[in-house]
């Protein structure tokens, strides 16, 4: 368990988690790390950040989140092997890992297991360059508005809005 109502699961070789609420079985958060061969945009695993803010300069490094945010793109980060690292460094540092989220954990309500079954898992689905929505586990070539988990499937059954 990654913290009390967080279970995560690895794929393959490691290289893609998926973070399960405890609480009520649903996915609310994907994790590609060490080998996964895709990436968000021009950004990839193992790219240094400051290449990474110079291909999109909407990355940012937040130091209240401790991880790079992309502006007016919520549900996903960008994050370094160092715990809060000086905001100085981490431009020389090397991207570790990218995770994808449900925009409603940043709401208490979102936190308190994503209950409510009136809300949306995630507002807007991302669109892979050939149409149709990604799979589990890729994110499109291009950069979007928002990641998508509508292709998942939690252990209840589809996502529903």
């Amino acid at each position: 368990m990654a913290s009390p109502f967080e279970a995560r699961y690895s794929f393959g070789d490691g290289s893609v988690q998926a973070a399960v609420d405890v609480r009520n079985g649903r996915i609310f958060k994907l994790i590609a790390s060490k080998s996964y061969q895709g990436g968000f945009g021009a950004i990839h695993l193992g790219m240094l950040v400051s290449d990474a803010m110079l291909a999109d300069p909407r990355l940012h490094y937040s130091e209240a989140e401790e991880c790079i945010l992309c502006r007016g793109v919520s549900g996903i980060t960008v994050n370094v092997p160092v715990i809060d690292p000086d905001p100085s460094e981490v431009p020389a540092l090397r991207i570790s890992d990218i995770t994808v989220y449900a925009v409603e954990i940043e709401t208490l309500e979102g936190q308190d297991g994503l209950r409510s079954g009136r809300r949306r898992f995630v507002r807007e689905a991302v669109r892979c360059p050939e149409g149709g929505t990604c799979p589990i586990g890729a994110l499109p070539k291009e950069p979007a508005q928002r990641p998508t988990t509508a292709a998942l499937r939690g252990s209840r059954g589809p996502i529903r809005a």
